[in-house]
């Protein structure tokens, strides 16, 4: 008896703590995706939970069902289902008939089911052309979709968003920026790259600060946050830190910001990047002195050291080379079926 208490004891928390830190695989995703009657709602709420990525780009049958997903012509079917509840509908009946001066035949026509059901269809038809005329105004993508189908990387999905962001003039504005970046789109990266030289350039500091967010999102951007990484040490341009570990809170320093993303003091968080490469951490410890933890320069020490950042930047770029060869090569199960993918090996080829 003790003993089956203690097993069922065992599931029943084994039930309460799945949802918390259990890897969801691809079986179980297409299960959850197949019972619900609101896809892209299911979808936003089981991305709580870590997905196993590589699981999910083998299933051809969750490609199946989300694939379609990313369809205007579905996001305003699944949007025509929501929300009309009864009340729901009768506000939006009594909404259209006020813009058109109606209002007072409200009554008769939700008590009439003939003209209550014609009625429902119009301000329904209306939702959606109204829908459709935002939508090709800006494109919109459901976030858990977008964010879902980007992780999982599917050259298919690729494809959508790219042509996505062709029709939007290929805008950094666009939705579908950012996770082409994710994708590795050559041209996206071409792009970014140029605006963040640019920003260096004309010492945009808030612009390169959500740079320097995407080079520690390594979950996101994989092998590229490398890249963005080494080319933001270029930026001497000295801005306003928050020093955290000050006895003030609100304590100002002003550094170099090439400094604040070498520094091991500012910036513990590359570590990602240096971590098991003795060289790295040696040239580093080489340019920040024993009490760079304390030690607060004046300008000049400051522009001395930046400068010395950018003078060892080829050695950086050439320390993290094992590290992002690394990761390219755990990232080539998706990128080799990307359509770029032979055009930029033959490109690496002839030079």
């Amino acid at each position: 008896m003790m003993k089956l208490l203690i097993i069922n004891l065992f599931v029943f928390y084994s039930i309460l703590s799945f949802g918390q830190n259990d890897t969801i695989k691809a079986s179980l995703l297409l299960d959850k995706l197949n019972k619900s009657s609101n896809l892209y709602k299911i979808i936003d709420e089981i991305q709580v939970n870590p997905i196993d990525l590589v699981d999910c780009y083998y299933n051809d049958d969750l490609k199946s069902l989300l694939l379609p997903l990313l369809s205007r012509e579905k996001i305003f079917e699944q949007q025509y289902k929501l929300g009309w509840s009864d009340e729901y509908t009768k506000s939006s009946i009594l909404l259209y008939l006020k813009e058109r001066n109606l209002n007072n035949i409200y009554d008769s026509i939700v008590n009439d089911p003939y003209l209550y059901s014609v009625y429902t269809d119009s301000v329904k038809l209306q939702f959606i052309n109204q829908l459709a005329s935002e939508y090709n105004k800006k494109t919109w993508i459901p976030n858990g979709l977008l964010k879902l189908v980007t992780n999982i990387k599917w050259s298919e999905s690729y494809s959508i968003l790219y042509n996505i962001w062709v029709a939007d003039e290929k805008k950094i504005t666009s939705i579908v920026f950012k996770p082409l970046l994710s994708f590795h789109c050559p041209e996206a990266i071409q792009k970014y790259n140029s605006l963040i030289d640019k920003a260096i350039q004309l010492q945009k500091i808030d612009f390169l600060l959500k740079v320097w967010r995407d080079a520690l999102n390594y979950q996101k951007y994989g092998s590229y946050c490398l890249d963005l990484y080494i080319r933001l040490l270029h930026c001497d341009t000295f801005y306003y830190f928050n020093d955290e570990e000050a006895e003030n809170d609100t304590t100002l320093c002003k550094i170099p910001f090439n400094y604040a993303i070498l520094s091991p003091f500012l910036n513990p968080k590359e570590e990602y990047i240096t971590s098991e490469n003795y060289e790295f951490a040696h040239l580093k410890d080489s340019i920040f002195d024993s009490s760079y933890k304390k030690i607060k320069y004046d300008d000049y020490s400051y522009s001395q050291i930046s400068t010395q950042i950018i003078q060892f930047i080829d050695y950086f770029e050439k320390q993290v080379q094992p590290k992002k060869q690394l990761i390219e090569k755990n990232e080539l199960y998706w990128k080799q079926n990307m359509p770029y993918y032979k055009k930029e090996v033959i490109e690496h080829e002839e030079k």
